[in-house]
């Protein structure tokens, strides 16, 4: 995990899994990429990637070993900017478009609400509870009983690996690299 050189690095451990989502949650692919990705305690331990998605959309994405917990996703639309940080809760929250997610909102984050009570007490029961783990064993379980083709499949692995080499490339030369 911490070794580049035996398939290590922040890019495969983490990244790989805000790559699956940003195509899956826009229903597009990434055109190009640039990264920056930096060894601080241990091989590419750090990385900000842009993705430029198919649909003109910017994805950005920043991974770290070592640093406290986040899992945030922020989307920034016309209207509003929606965000959730699943290490807290599954909450959704909003502010104005084009406004930083201020201290405020992060704090208001930690209050407890009902849902974010629930999911605390799952958390709680069982540390390593992903509810998606439950929804990907039963797609492959359906795919095994019917005979058909489950989604992820072995060609989006495929996707998110050119993506993770063209970030590798663009952070080695300093400019976008656009993923075949």
């Amino acid at each position: 995990r911490r070794s580049r050189a035996t398939g290590g690095g922040s890019l495969l451990d983490l990244a790989v899994h805000h790559i699956d989502f940003a195509r899956f949650a826009l229903a597009a692919e990434v055109k190009s990429v640039t990264a920056r990705i930096e060894s601080k305690e241990s091989d590419h331990d750090f990385a900000t990637l842009t993705l430029t998605m198919s649909d003109g959309t910017a994805v950005e994405i920043k991974v770290e070993f070592g640093g406290a917990f986040r899992e945030r996703i922020e989307v920034h639309g016309e209207k509003a900017t929606l965000w959730f940080d699943r290490a807290h809760s599954v909450d959704v929250g909003r502010s104005a478009p084009g406004r930083k997610i201020g201290a405020w909102s992060a704090i208001r984050a930690s209050f407890p609400t009902p849902g974010r009570v629930a999911y605390w007490a799952l958390r709680r029961r069982s540390p390593f509870h992903e509810p998606s783990y439950a929804i990907a064993l039963s797609t492959f379980v359906d795919a095994a009983i019917h005979g058909t083709r489950p989604a992820p499949d072995l060609m989006d692995g495929l996707a998110a690996l050119a993506v993770i080499d063209a970030a590798e490339r663009s952070s080695a030369s300093g400019q976008p690299v656009s993923v075949a």
